[in-house]
């Protein structure tokens, strides 16, 4: 079974990590999202849906492949990191992928999203969490920090402090609190979240232009 899949529906990609409970994200995962990246560049759907099959949306990596990739590939100079591998950036091309797109990108999140899972939900346009989900950047409760580009993502969507203040204390939020701070967008019951993005595409696609997500934001509770 693949850690990642891509299926499209009425015009629609869905992007799902595939590998329940925890949906973690290891080498395997990144080459198979690279090559979804290929498939989306090939055939353009008019959104796209990005989201975690199973109670979670994704615990982030698999923190023992991580640190594997890390001491066998990094380059070292007096015990100390002096270049990561390129693979890792390679990772951070393939989330950058996602906001890049011209066609509005949902993430939506149910349950856990934390570590590079948020990170790749930050690379959205959108995100929509259900009511019992939990978002955060705990990489530094591990002697790390965020390398998928959640720094740089979240001074995008909101302020600089918010976004330090997240990874440097490795602390999640629920819901209602992560809607406040503006990492999410609309929070939904889990039976409902998914059909919110959906029609919310279906709604916004014609003449997609993602600098307008405040207009775009402001139907939401029509629809």
């Amino acid at each position: 079974m693949s850690k990642i899949d891509y299926t499209e529906t009425a015009g629609i990609g869905y992007v799902t990590m595939n590998d329940p409970p925890g949906n973690k994200m290891n080498t395997e995962f990144f080459i198979k999202l690279k090559e979804i990246t290929q498939l989306i560049k090939s055939d353009t759907p008019d959104g796209l849906i990005i989201s975690g099959s199973g109670r979670h949306y994704s615990q982030g990596a698999d923190l023992d492949d991580l640190i594997n990739v890390i001491k066998t590939s990094a380059k070292t100079e007096n015990g100390q990191i002096i270049s990561y591998p390129p693979n890792l950036i390679d990772n951070l091309d393939t989330f950058y992928f996602f906001y890049q797109l011209d066609i509005p990108v949902v993430s939506v999140i149910k349950g856990i999203c934390i570590g590079s899972g948020f990170e790749l939900a930050m690379q959205s346009h959108f995100r929509f969490a259900s009511d019992n989900a939990l978002v955060g950047l705990p990489e530094s409760s591990f002697g790390l920090m965020p390398g998928c580009g959640g720094i740089s993502s979240g001074v995008r969507m909101v302020s600089a402090a918010v976004i330090m203040e997240l990874a440097l204390t490795g602390e999640s939020l629920n819901s209602d609190d992560a809607l406040k701070y503006g990492l999410i967008d609309g929070v939904y019951t889990k039976n409902d979240v998914t059909d919110k993005a959906v029609n919310f595409i279906n709604t916004i696609k014609k003449d997609y232009d993602k600098s307008k997500k405040s207009e775009y934001l402001k139907i939401l509770n029509t629809i």
